[in-house]
């Protein structure tokens, strides 16, 4: 048996999360595939993946398997392209995102990541919800805010500013709020956390400092898209990242308020597993988050003196 062979084959099919996917991107019929694996499960004595006539997931022993493989494949990886300079293997690369961030970040700038990269074969997830990064093959995550697994890698890509707006027909009828105690007199739309399910802090800068404050809202979405959209529609005052309000301030649909309040938001982190040697496709994904977010537009839209500008 060609056991690397069959380690590439299962670790495809866990990422692809069928054995036709997978064959299709090895250039292999779906029967030599799963021959494949069938052959390296009778070898190792135990079954890899679990199979019924809608699904096929991992057993304990394949998850277990193929994180342990996707490493040595990853170690050839590097070893090739430290003779070479460049990986001698297609490459496949899993990343996650906030879905708002997928639409109005990463989806108009991906062609030029494709361009450098033809070697990367690359899935986009747009989910808000925390993955679990092996057993769903994600191997970069975008998150927002401090990360809690410890034994997982974050890794600084930026920041964007937060950005509360309001609608001009809601601001003809309410008026204009001049500070943070006057949001108190009007309506507000909040957003929930897709992890938490609870009403996000509305974020403030006072004094070189970020002061978060609750804002009880009759109205709340889970969707920061579906909340700015309401905030167009006139449902009242919201409070969203730069990125996300950054085309309906311009369009003149939304009304920057309190600017001299803004705050330069949370830190955004590209999240990874740990690996003893960093895949060559995982360096190149977060140097290009991170060029990304450097150059967003979003960043010229209201902030004073560079505030709220994203680092490398």
């Amino acid at each position: 048996m060609d056991r690397l062979k069959a380690m590439r084959v299962l670790v495809r099919v866990a990422e692809r999360g069928n054995f036709s996917r997978a064959a299709a991107d090895l250039g292999l019929s779906h029967g030599m595939a799963g021959a494949i694996v069938k052959g390296l499960e009778d070898a190792l004595g135990v079954e890899l993946i679990r199979r019924t006539t809608r699904r096929m997931s991992l057993t304990a022993e394949g998850a277990l398997y193929v994180e342990q493989a996707r490493r040595i494949l990853e170690e050839i990886e590097a070893l090739d392209q430290s003779v070479t300079g460049r990986s001698q293997l297609r490459a496949r690369l899993t990343l996650q995102v906030p879905s708002a961030f997928g639409r109005l970040v990463l989806a108009p700038a991906i062609g030029g990541f494709l361009a450098e990269h033809p070697e990367i074969d690359l899935s986009v997830l747009s989910r808000d919800r925390f993955p679990d990064m092996v057993a769903d093959a994600v191997d970069v995550l975008v998150y927002v805010g401090p990360l809690r697994d410890s034994a997982l890698v974050a890794t600084r890509i930026g920041q964007f500013p937060i950005v509360t707006v309001a609608a001009p027909s809601y601001l003809a009828s309410r008026g204009m709020p001049a500070t943070i105690s006057e949001l108190a007199a009007h309506d507000r739309i909040n957003i929930l956390s897709a992890t938490e399910g609870r009403a996000l802090s509305w974020r403030f800068r006072e004094g070189g400092m970020t002061r978060l404050e609750a804002m009880p809202a009759a109205l709340s979405f889970e969707s920061s898209e579906a909340a700015v959209a309401a905030a167009i529609g006139g449902a009242g005052v919201v409070q969203n990242i730069a990125y996300a309000v950054m085309e309906p301030v311009r369009a003149g649909s939304l009304v920057p308020l309190l600017t001299g309040y803004l705050d330069p938001g949370p830190e955004i982190f590209a999240v990874t597993r740990r690996h003893r040697r960093t895949p060559h496709r995982i360096r190149a994904m977060l140097s290009f988050l991170r060029r990304i977010m450097r150059e967003h537009p979003a960043h010229r839209l209201l902030a004073p003196d560079g505030a709220g500008q994203s680092e490398a």
